[in-house]
Formats: C-alpha cells, structure tokens, sequence
C-alpha cells in the first residue's frame, strides 16, 4: 500500500488541504524575507483597512456569540450530550479546566495580565483620577480576555463536537457547515474552508509565539542567563517550545498534553496565592470584587461598543479591541477543535 492511500483509509490527513497551505504560508514568508518593507506596508495597509471599514461586524459578531451561547445555555437545548447519550465525560473537571486554559490562552494571559493595564493607564482611553484610570484599565484587560475570547472559540467548539460526536463526521471545521452544505463538505468546499482554517491558525500562532518568544527571552535577561534578547535567541526559544509542543502532542491528549496543562495551571494558582500573599491581601480581594462588579455591569455597553462618536479613541480600539477580536477569530479554529476533541 503506498503511502498516499495508507495515509487516506487511515487517517484524516488531506494532502490537497495541506500542500495548498503550506504553499500559501511559504508564499508569503518568502515575499516577507526578500521584500521585508514592502510587504510590512502591503500587510499594514491591508490590515488598517480591515479594520477600519469591518470593526463594526468584529463587534456585532462577537456580541451575538456570547449571547447566542447564554441563550443556548439556558435552554433546553443546553442539556444535549456532545456523545451519546450514555457517555460520561472523558475527562475529570481539574484536566478539562486545565487543557482549556492552556490551549485557549496560555502565555498571552500571562504576558498581557500584567502588560496591558499598565498600557490602558497609561494610554488616552482612561480618564480621571488615578483610582478611576485604574478601574478603567483592569476593566479594557477584563473585556478582552473575557467571556466574548470564550464565545468565538465555544461556537466552533460546539459545532464540531455535535457535527463529530452526534452525527459522527469528521472532527474537521468543514462538519460545521454539514447543514448548508451536506454531502458537498466531502469535496473541494469543504477542502476550502479547511484551508482557510489552517491559514487563519498558523497566522495566529505566528503572532502568539512571537510574543512568547519576546517575553521568555525578556525573562531570561532580566535573570541575567543570556546577555540580550537576539532574534537570534528568541528563535532558538521558538524551535525549543515548537519541539516540546511537538512532543506533547505526539504523546497523546491524555498524556503529554494533559500532564502539562495540569502542571501549568498548578503554576498559575501558585504564582497568583503567592501574590495575593506576599502583595496587598486586602486591596486585592477588594479590588477583584470592585473591578468583577465594573466589569459585569459595563459588560453589555462594552459588547456594542465602536467609539463611533469617540474619534479620539479609534485608534486604541483598532489596536487593542479589534486586534484582539481578529486574533481570537485566528486561533478559533485551532482552539474550537481542540476543545471539542477533549469535551467528549
């Protein structure tokens, strides 16, 4: 059996799918790498565009995920089983709670936990006094990082694990357009929007390694382990977690991939306990409870919200808001997968 059919009666592999991306992607790495300025002014014109005449539709968008899921969720609809309706669920609470943390935010929460307050209170979009331009910092961090981050990623989750674990379909993105589609998603339609999956994912771990690679090698100078944070250093950080991403994900969601979930979130609640230990006790059990209020009663003003006659601050909501917005879009394909995979 050569390997073309081995790879197709036994797997899910798609080799159109994936020459078609890999070409795409090589395409515009190697336009980036022999015209670096022209393509920079290409991608940012394109992007500014983008933004600029779609940022409206990113928050419409956005908005109707999460109260289409807070409808679903109170409806009877809620309590249909992504299995069968005897299966129990394949993993306990802790590791689910685990793998999503660390698959849907991971190092971005991290990094912009501490960074973006700090950017909004310093920025022109907080105004007042300095406990208010707090206040309206944390509240900017919590609405991106929020519920409306979990809405994209819940709606694809969800049509691929119903389309998957009900209808037994391919854990593809192309099963979540089984209902307009039907038997077309077996041909070149749903070839194409797997393609525009695959595109869309790889550009958003482009962006999030990135900026892990940056922080991680920030981290590393500071401690004083390396002299400067290179490009050079932070692509050897990059192949390093690639490998180790690698690994885990060769030896099984419920094992690698698992185990270092578990492990990072253990980190997280020690980092946070030996914060909120060591720092204000009180100040910061008091302001979680202040800015948790803030946050859920500014929750429906903000989901609308396009600064349409606030033209001072469409900038900062182009490069926070709406970056945010299309960057979770980007890695929702990658994520809603994955959570699909372990909600079973």
């Amino acid at each position: 059996m050569s390997l073309f059919h081995f790879l197709h009666n036994r797997s899910s592999f798609n080799p159109f799918v994936v020459s078609v991306t890999l070409a795409f992607v090589l395409l515009v790495i190697g336009i980036a790498l022999l015209v670096p300025h022209q393509a920079e002014t290409v991608l940012n014109a394109a992007k500014a565009g983008v933004f600029k005449n779609f940022s409206w539709f990113y928050i419409l968008a956005f908005s109707a995920f999460f109260f289409f899921l807070l409808a679903l969720s109170v409806s009877s609809f809620g309590n249909i089983k992504l299995g069968t309706n005897e299966e129990e669920p394949e993993f306990s609470f802790w590791s689910w709670i685990a793998m999503l943390f660390a698959a849907g935010m991971g190092v971005g929460l991290m990094f912009f936990g501490v960074a973006e307050p700090l950017t909004h209170y310093l920025s022109p979009i907080t105004e007042g006094g300095d406990g208010i331009k707090q206040q309206d910092a944390l509240l900017h961090t919590l609405f991106h990082w929020g519920v409306h981050a979990w809405s994209v990623y819940a709606v694809i989750a969800l049509a691929l694990a119903y389309f998957a674990f009900r209808y037994k379909l391919p854990l593809s993105l192309r099963s979540c357009f089984y209902p307009l589609l039907k038997e077309k998603t077996d041909g070149k339609a749903g070839d194409i929007i797997d393609i525009l999956a695959l595109v869309a994912t790889l550009f958003g771990i482009i962006t999030t390694l990135g900026f892990g690679a940056t922080q991680l090698g920030a981290g590393l100078e500071q401690l004083g382990w390396i002299e400067e944070n290179t490009f050079s250093m932070q692509t050897v950080v990059i192949f390093i977690v690639m490998g180790m991403a690698i690994a885990s994900a060769a030896s099984g969601i419920g094992k690698g991939v698992k185990i270092l979930s578990e492990l990072n979130l253990t980190f997280a609640f020690a980092l946070m306990f030996f914060v909120l230990a060591t720092g204000p006790t009180l100040h910061l059990l008091s302001a979680f409870n202040d800015n948790l209020g803030t946050y859920l009663s500014n929750l429906i003003q903000l989901s609308f919200k396009t600064y349409s006659y606030e033209q001072n601050h469409t900038e900062w909501f182009g490069g926070w808001t709406i970056l945010y917005w299309a960057w979770w879009c980007s890695w929702a394909p990658f994520v809603g997968l994955f959570i699909a995979r372990i909600s079973r």
